[in-house]
């Protein structure tokens, strides 16, 4: 019996679109190039800019941007401006402007868990991402049966 994916795959296209999860995804293919700056609004001078007009990005590592600001005092500014924008990146500001690690692109969390770490990581995941593995697991083991 064949899995009708076509109504989760209509909930995923709704979720994507509620939490922008393309936004550090786009960041990440970028190599920092202001990927992550195109939708998160700085208020500067009275003005609201792009990160990329306040600020110059660069790319310490795969996973981490160097924002460094052209005024050393609107650090603070693109910190709160990136909070605020829930892209789901980790930020910090230091002496030389503002550091933002980047999620890993698979969606695993750094460090990793023990099996019953990891029974408890997917017991507090989101519905739609459980209702996924239930039917991944239910597609497996229903091909199992035929040599899949």
């Amino acid at each position: 019996m064949a899995y009708d994916f076509k109504p989760f795959e209509k909930k995923i296209k709704e979720y994507r679109g509620a939490v922008r999860a393309g936004a550090w995804q786009r960041a990440h293919r970028a190599r920092g190039a202001g990927g992550c700056s195109t939708g998160v609004y700085v208020e500067s001078y009275g003005a609201r800019m792009t990160i990329a007009q306040v600020a110059s990005v660069s790319s310490e590592d795969a996973r981490t941007l160097r924002i460094t600001p052209y005024d050393s005092s609107q650090a603070k500014e693109i910190e709160k401006a990136i909070m605020l924008a829930n892209l789901g990146l980790s930020v910090g500001a230091d002496e030389r402007g503002v550091r933002v690690i980047l999620p890993r692109a698979d969606g695993r969390a750094e460090g990793g868990f023990d099996e019953a770490g990891q029974r408890k990581a997917r017991g507090n995941t989101h519905p739609l991402a459980r209702r996924a593995r239930r039917g991944v697991e239910r597609y497996t083991k229903a091909g199992e049966g035929r040599g899949l």
